[in-house]
């Protein structure tokens, strides 16, 4: 495609772009607002490839290993560049001191950091970018730049509106700098909404009201810009005999039993916190955020409005959890109140190791994969001694299931009136066994067929009835289960 000795001579263009992109500052870290996000450059056409090469201001990032790659040494330029670029790479405009004004100059940043950790950003935010040297063309993006609270958005931050502070009751816009042509962060008047707008990776991102998190000091939070948390922390969360709606302060603030509580490190794995919004403008209840409608049509969370509990981690009303605690009291903070089982009551467990799952709906599904030769088994165990404690319940590849445990209670209620209980543990009835049934109920009625009575004139004969012999009919199989057998 002619753009080898492009690739090969490109230092001396990034170098004269750098300098210009930072103002003269010296500092290794620039501020940059997000143009896209290429999170695989396979999904980059030939064109695409070609177009973005010729117009970042630094194609010496790329330039490195471009002239003799180890992959291939015939391979076409277009081909250089889609193994170069690395997955969760920017398209990004400099704009420190002044540098995004008028004409853009895209640059592309490398991530800071491994592949393992890939933190989120979108088009339009802006980013901190490190550059170890001033004349270099290698940018790498770290995060993005955390605003003032009335600003800072998990799920969408627009800086500028630190600039132009708005209030509550005002619509959230998306300010340019300050609105005015000297002032603003970046090309034009409407170059914010453009890159929104014309991002590929911004179609797949949603805007929405997201509750903000409160952590305690020892924590480390993990959030997603669409309400999930991973929360590494110890014992918290509201439980079903509290009211968060009712509290002054966040359950980051320990009560005293809380304090007294040790070796409770727990890990909170929940998506949807505060899930039950007000519609925007609202007074929100419990642990949600207030919404409210901002200038691109959309919600998101009003950062005017204080709810001390907003975000909290919450048993009873959040969408979906994994709670592995080391120490809880996970039946009372799910609100779990057990029936009897054969008339023996079934206790809440208190400040005992949990693993705890809720949610609306609740798959467990072993996969069965004939492509690959897979077809899984269920298997839930109870340990304890053979015949004593222990309890099994298991679901074989072939569809096998077994209940195993010295008593089984099916029904409902806390009477045996209401269960129906199968083990040998148990003051209930016996279950009846259908073929020995039969088996001694014909015998019986062999007798009866046979039964005569002495009299003074001699024996009875045997009854008999109207239509033939047998006043006793048989066929007690047809009162047998197609389905149930009992052993």
């Amino acid at each position: 495609m002619g753009r080898a000795q492009d690739i090969g001579s490109s230092q001396s263009r990034a170098t004269t772009n750098r300098t210009q992109q930072s103002g003269g500052s010296g500092g290794p870290f620039l501020r940059a607002v997000v143009i896209d996000l290429i999170s695989d450059p396979s999904y980059l056409t030939d064109d695409e490839l070609t177009a973005l090469f010729s117009e970042i201001s630094n194609p010496g990032i790329l330039s490195g290993n471009a002239s003799v790659p180890a992959f291939d040494p015939e391979a076409d330029d277009v081909a250089k560049l889609r193994v170069l670029i690395p997955r969760n790479t920017l398209k990004v405009q400099i704009v420190t001191d002044g540098a995004g004004k008028g004409t853009l100059t895209p640059s592309l940043c490398f991530p800071f950091f491994s592949p393992h950790i890939q933190f989120p950003v979108k088009p339009g935010e802006q980013i901190w970018v490190y550059n170890d040297n001033p004349g270099s063309p290698y940018f790498y993006w770290m995060s993005r730049i955390v605003g003032p609270g009335f600003v800072d958005d998990i799920n969408y931050t627009h800086l500028d509106r630190q600039i132009l502070p708005g209030a509550e009751g005002v619509e959230p816009a998306f300010p340019n700098g300050d609105g005015t042509q000297a002032n603003r962060t970046i090309g034009i008047d409407d170059t914010y909404e453009t890159i929104v707008t014309e991002s590929a990776t911004g179609l797949s991102f949603t805007p929405e009201t997201v509750p903000r998190f409160t952590r305690r000091p020892g924590d480390l939070a993990l959030q997603g810009s669409n309400n999930t948390l991973i929360l590494m922390s110890d014992d918290r969360g509201w439980g079903a005999d509290e009211s968060p709606g009712d509290s002054e302060t966040s359950n980051a603030s320990k009560t005293d039993e809380e304090r007294e509580r040790v070796l409770a490190g727990s890990i909170d794995v929940v998506a949807g916190r505060g899930r039950f919004l007000a519609d925007p403008g609202s007074d929100p209840s419990n642990t949600s955020p207030k919404s409210v409608d901002n200038a691109r049509g959309e919600t998101e969370t009003d950062k005017f409005f204080l709810n001390p509990t907003e975000g909290d981690p919450d048993f009873v009303r959040d969408s979906s959890r994994v709670y592995v605690s080391m120490n809880t009291d996970g039946d009372a903070k799910l609100g779990l109140e057990f029936p009897s089982i054969d008339g023996t009551d079934v206790s809440a467990v208190e400040q005992s190791p949990f693993v705890i799952v809720k949610s609306d709906e609740i798959r467990i599904v072993a996969r069965k994969d004939g492509d690959n030769d897979i077809n899984g088994s269920i298997k839930i165990v109870k340990e304890g001694e053979e015949g004593e404690d222990k309890a099994v319940i298991v679901i074989q590849p072939d569809g096998s299931i077994l209940i195993s445990g010295p008593k089984v209670s099916i029904g409902t209620g806390d009477t045996d009136d209401t269960q129906v209980l199968i083990g040998n543990d148990s003051s209930a009835d016996h279950l009846v066994k259908g073929e020995t049934l039969e088996e001694k109920l014909n015998a019986l009625v062999d007798k009866l067929d046979g039964h005569t009575h002495p009299t003074a004139v001699g024996p009875t004969g045997p009854p008999v009835a109207a239509d033939g012999p047998q006043v006793f009919p048989r066929g007690f199989d047809a009162s047998f289960s197609e389905v149930g057998r009992v052993k």
